[in-house]
């Protein structure tokens, strides 16, 4: 939802209010709190989490900063990412050797595409041409994953 002067970004039952100033957040609040909805809020202050991601507050109230260290970090542990690792090309290579890693290829370019979704949208070209080849990786699919 957003109007004016209020954007309001709902998950299930989290939702975050950002408005130009306090006052617009204010009668915002009190008319879904007294109006016919009658709803409850809980007010949990600044924000510095929401469902996973961190947001940071630039100086000067500039802007914010997302990030999501510890997706990163569950997915470099969970494809034991080498972070010295090198670029690969990747191609089909559809006769090429089977994956020979524990992880699964699957859920590792489903993490990787939460990833850019929420925060990281300069990884979205590298994280879709892993992905087309989810039905059935080879082993230079997971070494393009990894790198």
């Amino acid at each position: 939802f957003f109007s004016s002067n209020v954007i309001v970004l709902v998950y299930v039952d989290d939702c975050i209010i950002i408005g130009q100033d306090n006052l617009s957040i204010d009668l915002f609040i009190e008319s879904l709190t007294h109006g016919p909805e009658k709803f409850a809020f809980t007010d949990e202050g600044s924000i510095d989490k929401y469902l996973g991601v961190n947001i940071e507050r630039l100086p000067e109230n500039d802007g914010f900063t997302i990030s999501q260290p510890h997706l990163i970090q569950r997915i470099l542990e969970a494809a034991q990412i080498d972070l010295r690792m090198t670029n690969s090309r990747l191609t089909p290579d559809e006769d090429g050797p089977d994956g020979k890693h524990e992880w699964k290829y699957r859920t590792l370019t489903g993490m990787l595409e939460y990833l850019q979704i929420t925060s990281r949208p300069d990884i979205s070209m590298a994280t879709h041409q892993c992905a087309r080849f989810n039905a059935n990786p080879k082993l230079c699919h997971e070494r393009a994953l990894k790198w």
